[in-house]
């Protein structure tokens, strides 16, 4: 079973601290002072392991989500149900 990579685990393949991951993930390598070449590999080994931030983690640590909900009365209502689907394409956009 693959295990899914953390932020712990790309730091330590590339033998840098979690939190200047956290940083360049963040787009906060600039103002932290992380230099173009630490960003550079970073960016270039996540994208190479197909690294993803868990958004659950994220969400935990920041207080933030991105998700709507939404109420219905009858979803099995033509309309409810067209609303719904409007509603859900225009989120993705």
């Amino acid at each position: 079973m693959n295990k899914k990579l953390s932020i712990i685990d790309v730091a330590n393949a590339l033998n840098i601290s979690k939190t200047k991951v956290s940083f360049v993930l963040n787009g906060q390598s600039k103002e932290k002072r992380i230099s173009d070449a630490l960003t550079s590999k970073v960016m270039a080994f996540i994208k190479e392991v197909g690294f993803k931030p868990n958004p659950i983690a994220k969400g935990l640590r920041t207080g933030k989500v991105n998700n709507i909900s939404l109420v219905m009365d009858n979803i099995a209502n033509p309309f409810f149900a067209d609303v719904a689907k409007a509603i859900e394409e225009r989120a993705y956009e």
